[in-house]
């Protein structure tokens, strides 16, 4: 009898420890979507400082830092890329640092010009990627912009590793 309740107490034991176990998983899936959702954020908000509020002598007279070509030359000595990595402009940053693999250039034709940049807060472990899209519209500069912001809770590639992402369009 003593064995069958002991065996009884332990299934019901195993039973709880497990369903526990569970639920630790879970919540801390919901903890790490949280802290990726935040890492997009932090990301989109850069993107949206910068295109905003940058040297308003920029390369393209938008103020924006995402100005690729100079339309006229087609010439990438005059992007904002070159400028800004030659110093000419100034070093676009976030979270404290400078953005990392800030990278610049135009597809179909040169009608869209992309933005591509990285940005780690090394003291939260947080990271996103951002793409900034620039389409033409109706004057120019370009007047319709798309900024998708990928962020995770970790920088590293594990399996615990989430990615949330944000898209904002401004027009």
């Amino acid at each position: 009898m003593a064995i069958m309740v002991g065996s009884l107490f332990l299934a019901i034991g195993a039973t709880i420890h497990r369903i526990a176990l569970i639920e630790i998983i879970l919540s801390s899936t919901g903890k790490d979507s949280q802290f990726a959702f935040y890492a997009a954020d932090t990301g989109l908000e850069c993107a949206l400082y910068w295109n905003y509020h940058y040297n308003p002598n920029g390369h393209d007279g938008s103020g924006s830092a995402f100005s690729v070509y100079n339309e006229s030359s087609g010439d990438e000595v005059g992007s904002n890329r070159y400028l800004i990595n030659a110093g000419s402009l100034p070093m676009i940053d976030c979270g404290g640092g400078p953005v990392l693999d800030f990278r610049q250039g135009d597809v179909q034709g040169g009608f869209i010009h992309q933005t591509y940049f990285k940005l780690d807060v090394p003291a939260s472990g947080l990271c996103a990627e951002v793409v900034v899209t620039r389409l033409p519209g109706a004057a120019q500069p370009p007047t319709i912009t798309e900024i998708t912001s990928h962020g995770y809770n970790t920088c590293s590639n594990s399996d615990r590793r989430v990615e949330r992402a944000i898209k904002a369009t401004l027009q």
